[in-house]
């Protein structure tokens, strides 16, 4: 017995040896990690109530029990400066991350498993680019450049005696490196890249090919008469071709590859006007969706300058406010979607000549080398044309352009964003905005509501329809639409935007018919059919979870959801609100039902029609109540919509307990911490909401939810964001607003000049 105690403990002590001093690289063996003074039990966590910093700057930072940092001084730059400070107190490891991969340097840090995010980076070259715009600013905006500066300053303050005390550092074995005031204009090709690199045009291309005219306009329309757009639009456009640079360009049986357009991230904003606010000020609401991790892609502060005094969300990296107010206005963000790519088909002879313009021409090439954490260094080559740069898919050639590639001045209209006073200021500064393209939602203390959908738009011809270009020619003209596309004080008395099309004319935005447009109309129904609106209200509004897509596929499969073989089905769809709420058992059965609707759009566009891109389920719906569809040589109505229930009994029957099943079975949130290290995801329990809701539940989620209430000299603002301001590990505002996210329990924001009158304050750090 004495034995077989001894061999199991001395078997444990040596997996315990083992486990401790293994290292699962890039992570540090665990013995290091647990020591006591340089590894994680020696990262400082405290926080005292008062500090002072030595410094030949003039400011002070109130931190409340949120973590919020409210920034006091007679300064802007020295705003700049705390700003930058308090970015890097609590969340330089995710600035650092940021800036090495739009470098193409992540593998430095993290090894060869990120090497194809190097290589798709590094030969955009947006370090060298980002130190150019900078030098710019140097003289054009020389106000902007020197507020940058001292951000670096500022954060490079905070590093000089704090770089480790973050356990991401401690975990990867890594050390901060310093910051270069270049590296803030990085993130609006970071940002980009997230809400604007998408190709699908190879898909596109194939359904012109092979698609019947009168089935594309139903499955893949360019645009319709019923699409409720951002701005008022004219439906009778010009449908001109130029045959010089659209000459036909077929795929003849080519594979396709692209890069997937996400239909499932999307973002919310709307504004009333004192016509509909039972305040009788207007009310401004903003929840972007992005895909959620710990800590988030915002950073809520409050800056009380000389010139900047502006309250709300910044992005760390960026000493600027994306969403938010000032004294005077207020503003809040929707991704435009735009297309902002071009892909262009290739004549290649002997892999190493192109065809253009009648003569066989050498790409040219570059070479671009990576540093490889743990492994040599990584050479690799980068063919281009005169079109873009060359994507070779298995034995076929294609030239891309990104337009956002080139240099990025968007930094410059948001600084100045925060300084403007009236409509006219806001959407003039807009007006060098570019990357990536957004909609502005606007209000003001003097009742005027508006939005600006601001961007550049590249110059595409008319009757472009969004596929392939013909690479023997002419690169479309470089050029953009110099319009601006913007509306103040509507009849109705409010706007909003949902991603959807900004207005249907001449131009082409392209993306938006692959998205269901039920979450703009749902958005827009609730709107128009509401007066007296309240803060409470717009609450609520924010956490809705009805998706109306119920409705429209109730009409379509009528008949058949009385089919006495799937009666569950039936029942639950017939008699239900389309609340998508988590305890409900109706919310599954349909969730269960749309999906497998996709899943039949899908099998119906690669096995009948030949293509890969699958219809929206609402241009399916469509397809399935026109008569084309009982007609020709593809399954007919009843076929598909049969498909379809017997898929989702089938789905439904899995497991004892089908009957049972709330929706919370299936629509659990995860949100990853950002290094996707096991062990520091925080899981939401009983989330509501799809991809059709407002309170959207898919890959994306809202990241933060913000409302504000427009009165003169007393802005009220309530937000709450999904997840917390720190993005260590060990504080207490890593994840504290989760809880208030999910549930919808806001916190009233403090925006006051006397920083004596400021609530609930845990820590003062005075700069002197």
């Amino acid at each position: 017995m004495k034995i077989g105690r001894l061999s199991v403990a001395l078997s444990i002590s040596l997996l315990w040896i083992f486990a401790t001093n293994y290292a699962f690289f890039p992570i540090s063996d665990i013995a290091s990690l647990l020591t006591f003074k340089s590894g994680l039990l020696g990262v400082n966590t405290s926080s005292d109530m008062e500090s002072e910093v030595g410094s030949v700057k003039e400011l002070m930072i109130k931190i409340d029990t949120y973590g919020i940092p409210y920034i006091y001084s007679e300064n802007d730059n020295d705003i700049a400066y705390g700003l930058g400070y308090m970015h890097a107190k609590d969340r330089y490891f995710q600035m650092e991350l940021m800036i090495k991969m739009v470098k193409g340097e992540l593998s430095e840090i993290l090894g060869e498993r990120v090497l194809g995010s190097d290589n798709f980076w590094r030969p955009f070259e947006f370090d060298g680019k980002a130190k150019e715009v900078l030098e710019e600013f140097k003289t054009s905006s020389p106000e902007l450049y020197s507020y940058l500066l001292n951000y670096s300053e500022g954060i490079n303050k905070y590093l000089e005696k704090n770089r480790t005390n973050d356990p991401l550092y401690k975990i990867f074995n890594l050390e901060p490196q310093k910051w270069k005031p270049e590296y803030s204009l990085l993130t609006a090709w970071y940002m980009s890249s997230n809400l604007a690199y998408f190709d699908y045009h190879g898909e596109r291309q194939e359904l012109l090919d092979k698609v019947p005219n009168e089935i594309l306009d139903i499955l893949y329309p360019q645009r319709s008469d019923e699409l409720k757009t951002i701005l008022p639009s004219n439906n009778k456009v010009s449908i001109l071709k130029e045959p010089s640079q659209l000459e036909k360009v077929a795929l003849n049986g080519l594979l396709v590859s692209t890069t997937k357009f996400n239909t499932d991230i999307g973002s919310n904003n709307w504004v009333v006007n004192s016509l509909k606010s039972n305040t009788k000020e207007p009310l401004i609401v903003n929840d972007p969706h992005l895909f959620l991790t710990l800590p988030g892609a915002f950073y809520e502060v409050g800056l009380f300058g000389n010139t900047i005094k502006s309250y709300g969300y910044t992005i760390p990296g960026v000493p600027v406010v994306i969403s938010g107010h000032n004294t005077t206005i207020s503003w809040g963000i929707t991704n435009g979607e735009w297309d902002l790519t071009d892909r262009y088909l290739l004549k290649t002879k002997n892999d190493s000549l192109y065809l253009y313009q009648g003569n066989w021409i050498p790409f040219q090439e570059k070479q671009y080398s990576i540093e490889v954490r743990g492994k040599e260094k990584e050479v690799f080559n980068i063919k281009s044309t005169i079109h873009g740069r060359v994507i070779k898919e298995d034995s076929t050639y294609y030239a891309q352009k990104w337009y956002p590639s080139s240099k990025n001045y968007s930094i410059k209209a948001l600084f100045n964003v925060m300084k403007s006073k009236s409509f006219n200021e806001f959407k003039n500064v807009l007006k060098i905005y570019d990357y990536p393209p957004q909609n502005f939602i606007y209000a003001d203390v003097r009742d005027t509501i508006g939005i600006v959908c601001a961007g550049k738009l590249p110059k595409r011809p008319q009757g472009f329809q969004g596929g392939l270009l013909d690479g023997t020619l002419k690169p479309l003209s470089e050029g953009y639409i110099t319009k601006q596309w913007e509306t103040s004080n509507p009849r109705k008395n409010y706007l909003f935007s949902a991603n959807q099309l900004p207005i249907q004319n001449d131009y082409y935005f392209g993306a938006h018919w692959h998205k269901d447009s039920y979450r703009v109309n749902h958005i827009d129904n609730i709107l128009n059919n509401k007066n007296n609106w309240s803060v409470e209200d717009f609450m609520v509004m924010q956490l809705d979870e009805v998706d109306i897509s119920f409705l429209h596929l109730k009409e379509v499969f009528l008949d058949q959801l009385s089919n006495p073989e799937i009666s569950s089905i039936g029942e639950a769809i017939l008699n239900w609100d389309g609340n998508m709420k988590s305890n409900s058992k109706e919310a599954y059965i349909y969730e269960i039902l749309r999906r497998s609707t996709e899943i039949e759009a899908r099998r119906f566009a690669q096995q009948e029609l030949g293509v890969q891109q699958s219809p929206s389920m609402e241009s399916f719906l469509n397809y399935l109540d026109h008569e084309i569809s009982t007609k020709g040589q593809y399954s007919n109505k009843e076929t598909i919509i049969n498909n379809i229930l017997r898929k989702t009994d089938s789905m439904l029957a899995q497991g004892n307990d089908k009957n049972d099943k709330a929706y919370n079975s299936i629509s659990e949130v995860i949100i990853n911490n950002i290094s996707f290290l096991p062990g520091f995801e925080y899981k939401v329990l009983d989330a509501g909401g799809n991809k059709n809701t407002i309170n959207m539940n898919a890959s994306a989620h809202p990241t933060f939810r913000s409302i504000y209430k427009m009165k003169a000299n007393n802005i009220k603002g309530y937000t709450i964001m999904a997840g917390g301001q720190s993005g260590k590990l060990n504080s207490k505002n890593y994840a504290d607003q989760i809880n208030g996210w999910k549930n919808g329990n806001y916190k009233e924001t403090q925006f006051v000049e006397n920083p004596e009158e400021l609530k609930n304050i845990t820590t003062t750090i005075y700069f002197k």
